[in-house]
């Protein structure tokens, strides 16, 4: 048997494309920044950076997806095919913000695919889970939608497995901690035709949460997403929403 490291073998780049977006934001490759657009080829080494208000998704050559939230800034360190196996791999930083992601299952030739912080290190096989950091003195969050993450501290060895519906808090100082996810809040009538001026949602609200997110977005899939709002009553409003079919998803935040 002979271990080859990564970093030696010769490998080939791979761009994602910008399949959803909304609002302002740059990409900055090389030195230089762009705007960022619809249809937009990213490459590796990009750093992906949305304003406020806006939204992104990208979608990989493997069929996962990345959705970056208003004022989030994604770096691509590594997006490549290794030549020799042919095995993908793909390595993302949340410098600040929140994403969520979608990753399409990886085979069993040795493909990664793993979303840092500056303090943390998630890798999966095939999930659906998000990330968030918010700067140097708060923790790096990690919440699973779907499958299974491997958390582990930035310096740590040792990963931490994450089922479906948990989360993981890792501090500046490496310790992790893991809890269950808060269940989804019930909308009231989510499917009443809305008239007003603004668009009102009512939650049932939770025991535990000391906030709710709710996003609208244009399809399922929420790839096409509208807007969102972060509320600290299980109530939320949305000013300035066209006519149409919406679609609408909400999430507790816990006191952690």
């Amino acid at each position: 048997i002979i271990q080859i490291p990564a970093r030696i073998l010769r490998a080939e780049p791979l761009d994602a494309k910008v399949i959803g977006f909304k609002g302002v934001g740059q990409v900055e490759t090389q030195g230089t920044s762009e705007a960022l657009s619809l249809d937009m080829a990213v490459r590796q080494g990009s750093v992906i950076e949305t304003g406020p208000g806006s939204f992104a998704t990208m979608e990989l050559s493997n069929g996962s997806r990345i959705t970056l939230p208003s004022q989030t800034r994604l770096r691509i360190t590594a997006m490549r095919r290794f030549l020799l196996t042919g095995s993908l791999d793909f390595d993302f930083t949340v410098e600040k913000g929140r994403i969520e992601t979608s990753a399409a299952p990886l085979g069993k030739d040795g493909s990664r695919y793993r979303i840092r912080t500056p303090i943390a290190v998630s890798a999966v096989r095939g999930t659906t889970f998000r990330i968030g950091y918010n700067g140097e003195a708060e923790p790096s969050l990690t919440e699973v939608v779907e499958g299974t993450v491997a958390v582990k501290p930035g310096e740590a060895r040792a990963e931490t497995p994450i089922p479906q519906g948990y989360g993981a808090s890792v501090a500046t100082g490496g310790a992790l901690t893991k809890e269950e996810l808060l269940p989804s809040p019930a909308l009231v009538d989510p499917g009443k035709v809305q008239v007003d001026p603004v668009v009102a949602f009512q939650l049932t609200p939770l025991p535990d949460a000391r906030a709710y997110h709710l996003q609208l977005a244009s399809d399922a899939g929420f790839v096409e997403l509208l807007t969102e709002t972060y509320s600290d009553t299980p109530e939320a409003r949305f000013a300035d929403v066209p006519n149409g079919r919406w679609f609408v998803r909400a999430t507790a935040i816990a006191q952690s």
